[in-house]
């Protein structure tokens, strides 16, 4: 029987001139082969929201800084009585905001208020919250209870107020 020596661990691990060449090699296919690789396709853009409807006008005084993006006064459901004029208002949130009596979440919000604008006063009566900008997709309705309020100027209500009344 014939004793063998064996193999020294450097060659056992394959580290042979011929295996080391075969690994730079199949390093090298792995470099060239990454440069072919696809990029991923850039992130897709959110569509613009829908325009405001027909007979809309914007509230040039709304201040956009905070939650509002933009908003609306509908001309055409302007109406006059006395002292009081009645008018549409809708309201593009830049972030959708939750709405606790339904746990869903709105993006814009549509209602008709009474507006006092000599004595600079406001009562909202009816409104409903959108899952969209512009009054798409309902997600909740409300009727408002009370009297009139005050609408100082610089502020979201007064803004409401002075779209309304500069019609």
């Amino acid at each position: 029987m014939t004793n063998r020596i064996a193999p020294p661990a450097a060659a056992a691990a394959g580290s042979t001139p011929t295996a080391r060449r075969d690994w730079r090699l199949f390093a090298a296919l792995l470099i060239v082969l990454s440069g072919c690789a696809a990029e991923p396709p850039p992130p897709v853009a959110a569509p613009p929201p829908p325009p405001p409807p027909v007979g809309w006008q914007p509230i040039a005084a709304l201040s956009t800084d905070g939650i509002v993006a933009n908003g609306f006064v509908q001309e055409r459901g302007l109406i006059t009585t006395g002292a009081v004029r009645r008018a549409w208002i809708l309201l593009n949130l830049r972030e959708p905001i939750p709405i606790p009596e339904t746990g869903g979440r709105a993006q814009s919000v549509r209602f008709v208020g009474e507006y006092r604008c000599a004595q600079r006063q406001w009562r909202p009566v009816e409104g409903a919250w959108f899952a969209r900008p512009n009054a798409q997709e309902p997600v909740h309705a409300e009727r408002p209870r009370g009297g009139f309020r005050a609408a100082p100027a610089g502020t979201l209500d007064g803004a409401f107020l002075d779209a309304a009344c500069g019609l």
